[in-house]
C-alpha cells in the first residue's frame, strides 16, 4: 500500500490568477447591495411612519378610544334591558347615552389627529349610524311593538358593525361593539 502524501499547508500553494474583471464585478455587487440596503430601510421607515388606510393606528388616537371603549363597554353591560315597555325604553336611551358619551369623548382629540388616521370619522359616524337606529328602535318599544332592531348596512349590504370591528388589528378587535347594542334583548340570539 502506497504512504499518504506529505500533510501540506494551504498556503504554501500561490492563490489562483484573479482577472481584474472579476475584481469590479465584486465591487459593483457590493455597492449595489449597500445602495438597495438603504433603499429599503428608507422604505420601511417611510411605510412605518404613514396612516394605514383601513385601520386606526394613531397611538394617541387609539389609547383615548381603548379608554373610552371600556367606559362604555362596562356601562353598557351593567344596564340589562328589563322591565316595561316604559322602562325598556329608558334602559335604551340609557345605553345610547354611554355611546353618545364615548363618541363625544373620542371627538375631543386633536381634529388634525382625527382626520390624519383615515377610517377614524367614518368608524365614529357608523356609532352615530347605529345609535339612530337604536333611538328609532326604543321609539317602536315605547310605543309597545315588538319590533326587530334594524343594523344600519354599509355600502355593500353588510351590517356596519363588520366594518366598525375590522379597523382594529387585535382580535378581539380592542372597541368591538357590544353584542347588546346589537341585540338588545340577549336571550335571543337571532339578530347577529
Amino acid at each position: 500500500m502506497p504512504a499518504y502524501p506529505p500533510p501540506r499547508n494551504a498556503w504554501e500553494f500561490p492563490p489562483p490568477p484573479v482577472n481584474p474583471r472579476w475584481k469590479w464585478l465584486a465591487i459593483a455587487v457590493s455597492t449595489f447591495s449597500v445602495v438597495a440596503v438603504i433603499a429599503l430601510v428608507t422604505v420601511m421607515i417611510t411605510i412605518a411612519d404613514d396612516d394605514i388606510p383601513g385601520l386606526i393606528d394613531d397611538a394617541e388616537l387609539v389609547s383615548v378610544i381603548t379608554r373610552e371603549c371600556d367606559i362604555m363597554r362596562s356601562s353598557i353591560e351593567s344596564m340589562p334591558i328589563v322591565g316595561d315597555d316604559h322602562q325598556q325604553a329608558a334602559i335604551l336611551a340609557d345605553q345610547n347615552g354611554a355611546v353618545e358619551n364615548m363618541v363625544a369623548a373620542i371627538r375631543e382629540v386633536d381634529e388634525s389627529v382625527l382626520r390624519a388616521d383615515r377610517p377614524a370619522e367614518d368608524w365614529l359616524a357608523d356609532w352615530e349610524r347605529l345609535i339612530a337606529a337604536r333611538e328609532s328602535y326604543a321609539d317602536r318599544v315605547l310605543q309597545g311593538e315588538v319590533p326587530d332592531l334594524e343594523i344600519p348596512r354599509d355600502s355593500s349590504g353588510e351590517r356596519i358593525y363588520l366594518r366598525m370591528n375590522d379597523v382594529w388589528l387585535d382580535d378581539p378587535p380592542r372597541c368591538m361593539v357590544p353584542f347588546e347594542l346589537l341585540n338588545p334583548y340577549p336571550a335571543d340570539e337571532s339578530e347577529t
